[in-house]
């Protein structure tokens, strides 16, 4: 009876470290299993996470390409206005030009203007210089016509 007790010992001995071992490992199996719920958890709320940055992202992206293409179109619109504004300066530089010449050619045409001025005034000085003479010959006239009728 007691080499059945030894020979059941030999035999239960090892399977009860083996039971108690693979409880062990059983535990540490359900710990990591807990972990590793815990961690799928956490992955899910990143996850979700990611989803909401990803849109966020998709929809600033959107704005970003509607603002560049509102730029763009701004730019466009700036650049036509610039090269108005760039033929406008081009015609009033023409026009400076011509308004240039014109005052010249006024400037010239006063400049003839005051010298057949000058002429005139030489001319009138000159005839009241003239008159002048005339009314003192006429003058002198009528006295020696009186002279001459009294004697």
């Amino acid at each position: 009876s007691s080499k059945g007790t030894e020979t059941q010992q030999k035999i239960i001995g090892p399977l009860e470290e083996r039971i108690a071992e693979l409880s062990r490992e059983l535990r540490d199996t359900q710990k990591d299993n807990l972990q590793l719920r815990e961690l799928i958890t956490e992955l899910k709320e990143s996850k979700s996470e990611l989803k909401d940055s990803i849109s966020e992202l998709r929809k600033t992206n959107t704005d970003l390409k509607e603002s560049n293409s509102q730029s763009t179109e701004k730019m466009a619109e700036l650049t036509r206005e610039l090269k108005d504004a760039q033929t406008n300066v081009d015609k009033l530089e023409v026009s400076k030009v011509h308004l240039e010449e014109r005052i010249n050619d006024l400037k010239k045409i006063n400049s003839l203007l005051e010298e057949g001025n000058s002429e005139l005034k030489t001319r009138l000085q000159q005839q009241q210089q003239s008159t002048e003479r005339v009314a003192e010959l006429q003058e002198e006239n009528i006295k020696l016509k009186r002279r001459e009728v009294l004697s």
